[in-house]
């Protein structure tokens, strides 16, 4: 059964689409993502957050970039701007990461802050530049990003990029819905990763959700 929780009505009709499509595809890792392995059961509850909240400072997403408050949200002040779309925004150890969409670049940039997000620098130039980069978490010393070319982890703060998981599109589990993508076509799914109690999630959803 494939199974995504979210409020945003644009992914529940994804959810629809995936299922008519027969693309069931969850997938577990115990070990910082190093690995993955099918898993059968219902995920456990995974709780989505536009805010994260860490030492007295709150990292939000937008439609304006990514901004951060030290008062508890009654002042704001913009830390990823310029043209930048705020997708997501998670809690890392010693500090905040951050994804967003740059209408420069036309592509999704990750960026991280070790200083309760005062600075930011990016960390995906090892990475393909991509617009349907999915997620960013940390488990243990990984960084873990889900790409459309597959599922990569970072042991070093995201200065280099290993691949552990080929994307959707190029594994075995799509082999009875679509052909082989020639390397210039972006994906029609990516793995989207979720975090729960030092678990990790794979799911399927459509590119760009």
């Amino acid at each position: 059964m494939f199974v995504l929780n979210s409020f945003v009505p644009k992914e529940k009709e994804a959810v629809k689409k995936i299922k008519s499509e027969r693309v069931n595809i969850v997938l577990k890792s115990t070990d910082g993502g190093q690995t993955w392995q099918d898993f059968k059961q219902v995920l456990p509850e995974i709780k989505h957050y536009s805010a994260v909240k860490g030492d007295g400072v709150i990292i939000s997403t937008s439609q304006d970039g990514i901004k951060r408050s030290t008062d508890n949200g009654e002042h704001w002040q913009w830390i990823i701007k310029e043209g930048e779309v705020g997708i997501a925004v998670e809690r890392i150890e010693g500090g905040f990461a951050a994804l967003s969409y740059s209408t420069a670049t036309k592509s999704r940039r990750i960026h991280i802050s070790l200083d309760n997000g005062e600075t930011w620098k990016a960390i995906d130039e090892g990475l393909r530049p991509s617009s349907l980069i999915s997620s960013i978490k940390q488990v243990g010393k990984y960084l873990i990003c889900g790409h459309p070319d597959g599922i990569f982890h970072s042991a070093d703060q995201g200065k280099t990029w290993n691949r552990v998981l080929r994307g959707v599109n190029n594994n075995e589990f799509l082999f009875d819905i679509y052909k082989w993508n020639s390397p210039f076509q972006e994906p029609k799914y990516v793995f989207r990763i979720y975090e729960s109690e030092n678990i990790l999630y794979a799911t399927a959803v459509p590119a760009g959700c």
